[in-house]
């Protein structure tokens, strides 16, 4: 029997971006799982190819890694995508594996970060340790969005945050709902509003971080600072904090265990 660990993630263009986030993830399994080949997909084709066009490097897609552990003599299969909800890209992964299962003994699929609500008490926990959120500020946290319904967990996330007595910390998202003018919004009916921080609330600090967030015409960090609030972007992405990392390493070992 040979095993490996199928690391899925949508990619990113910046090659500081992979090294930061995606490459540590990569490296921490391989860590916790010296007996177990790794491998590494990209669901975005559109950053497939720039990073070709870029550096001259492949990245193989879900499909290509198939084929070559099946080529390698690989018997079984654990996929563990690094997305942060459920939603269109995870479906996309899971019915590509579907299509795969008699190709390999066992093939096997890890969650999302974000699976269900306790997954948000949980996340909430971690990146409080990580992230010193400071009683004087407000911040803004950007998540990606989605129009699936696992989109309920960035409203989740809120709740938690809440919950958790973190009431100066907000999760808006670029694609769907919260938004960045529910945010603002937000801030509006709070005094004495001295900073707020903004920084992402996705695995990668890539594009959407640089532009969406701190770009400046039409971000989070113009709109910000057109409604008139003194405002600072944090460029990191959740898998360059250890405590986040760790969480995807648990899951592997809860599948393999």
């Amino acid at each position: 029997m040979k095993t490996a660990v199928l690391v899925v993630s949508f990619g990113a263009v910046s090659s500081e971006a992979r090294k930061n986030s995606l490459d540590k993830i990569e490296n921490d399994i391989a860590k916790a799982f010296p007996d177990y080949y790794i491998y590494r997909a990209y669901t975005s084709g559109i950053v497939i190819r720039r990073i070709y066009e870029n550096e001259n490097i492949h990245i193989d897609t879900l499909k290509e890694a198939f084929e070559k552990m099946r080529t390698n003599g690989i018997t079984d299969v654990i996929v563990q995508p690094t997305h942060m909800i459920d939603g269109i890209e995870y479906k996309k992964i899971c019915r590509i594996c579907d299509e795969h299962k008699d190709v390999f003994s066992s093939l096997k699929v890890g969650k999302a970060l974000l699976e269900k609500y306790e997954d948000c008490i949980k996340t909430v926990d971690i990146i409080s340790k990580e992230i010193d959120f400071n009683s004087s500020y407000e911040y803004i946290l950007m998540g990606h969005g989605s129009e699936d319904t696992a989109n309920i967990r960035y409203e989740q996330m809120n709740v938690a945050f809440v919950n958790q007595g973190l009431t100066n910390v907000r999760i808006a998202t670029v694609e769907a709902k919260p938004d960045i003018d529910e945010a603002i919004e937000r801030l509006g009916n709070k005094e004495n509003v001295k900073k707020v921080i903004i920084q992402p609330f996705m695995m990668v600090a890539g594009d959407h971080a640089k532009n969406d967030m701190a770009g400046e015409k039409n971000s989070f960090y113009s709109k910000v600072k057109d409604a008139g609030y003194d405002a600072k972007c944090v460029i990191m992405g959740l898998g360059e904090y250890k405590l986040i990392r760790n969480m995807i390493v648990e899951n592997l070992e809860g599948m393999i265990n």
